[in-house]
């Protein structure tokens, strides 16, 4: 298996979402100077994710944006990165919301 089988959550039941949340998990054991991490993903992500992931980065300092996008609106995603980058957000944590993207 290569490293993108393995990032895009193949190598774990083959569920993206799962992938990426390992991904972002990994992240929080590294070493950061971020200040602000925003995070990209389709409208149904679990609540209990979003909550984990911002109580997890408020207890290292760390400001959280999120943003949703629905299922196929990869240009609203784009948008958004775009939106983001502009407002200066050091990282940028994407769960693709186009079908043709995650493959």
């Amino acid at each position: 298996m290569n490293w993108i089988e393995w990032a895009r959550g193949r190598s774990i039941g083959g569920s993206l979402r799962r992938g990426s949340l390992v991904l972002a998990l990994a992240a929080w054991a590294l070493p950061a100077s971020a200040t602000t991490i925003a995070f990209l993903t389709p409208v149904g992500v679990a609540r209990r994710l979003h909550d984990g992931l911002d109580e997890q980065a408020r207890a290292r300092g760390v400001a959280t944006r999120f943003a949703y996008a629905p299922d196929g609106a990869g240009d609203e995603q784009i948008a958004q990165a775009r939106r983001l980058i502009a407002e200066r957000a050091d990282a940028l944590v994407v769960v693709p919301v186009d079908s043709a993207a995650r493959e």
